[in-house]
């Protein structure tokens, strides 16, 4: 469960915004985990379904998606980010809801070419190096002048603000999630 306490002490920190890295280290969880129990395993099997059900109810949101995405770290250095279809469709489903405007929604979709092409300044050696350094909002408010839209959109998705706001979310469910069990559990009792 080492691999799972590390993604919850990672939603808890308040010095690094953890918008832009949930997604991948809760993937990479998994991977540790299917590795420690074998994967094919029976035991992975009932962990991982546990896992799952938890990840899909609870935390899986086009929000996560959409920040592991718009993240420098990892969007840069790993090109299978772009056939995920379940990244994608959360960052088109998080543009969606993010971005009222539908000419603002297309602005952004068109200048989505730059950002997968990694083309002018994210093209940039000192903007590659900086990757790795400096927080995702600090970095697309230094690099993405180029893609003005996105730029907004993912200093907004990396906020500190949003993510104290999903932190406060998560602290909302585990609430009613712990009141609801302690109330199914007495409603057997009577």
């Amino acid at each position: 469960m080492g691999p799972i306490v590390r993604v919850l002490r990672l939603i808890d920190n308040e010095k690094k915004p953890a918008m832009g890295y949930l997604y991948e280290r809760m993937e990479r969880s998994k991977i540790t985990i299917a590795k420690a129990l074998g994967e094919n395993s029976v035991d992975y099997q009932v962990v991982s379904a546990i896992i799952d059900k938890r990840w899909d109810c609870q935390l899986h949101h086009p929000l996560h998606a959409a920040g592991y995405y718009f993240n420098p770290e990892f969007y840069c250095y790993r090109p299978e980010i772009e056939q995920d279809q379940v990244v994608t469709d959360g960052m088109i489903k998080c543009v969606q809801r993010l971005v009222p405007s539908k000419d603002k929604q297309d602005l952004i979709m068109k200048e989505m070419v730059k950002w997968v092409n990694q083309e002018g300044r994210f093209a940039l050696d000192i903007a590659k190096r900086a990757h790795c350094t400096i927080d995702p909002a600090q970095w697309w408010n230094l690099y993405g002048k180029e893609v003005p839209n996105i730029q907004q959109l993912a200093m907004k998705i990396h906020s500190k603000k949003r993510n104290r706001l999903e932190h406060k979310k998560l602290q909302d469910l585990v609430f009613v999630k712990y009141n609801k069990t302690l109330k199914n559990r007495r409603d057997k009792e009577v």
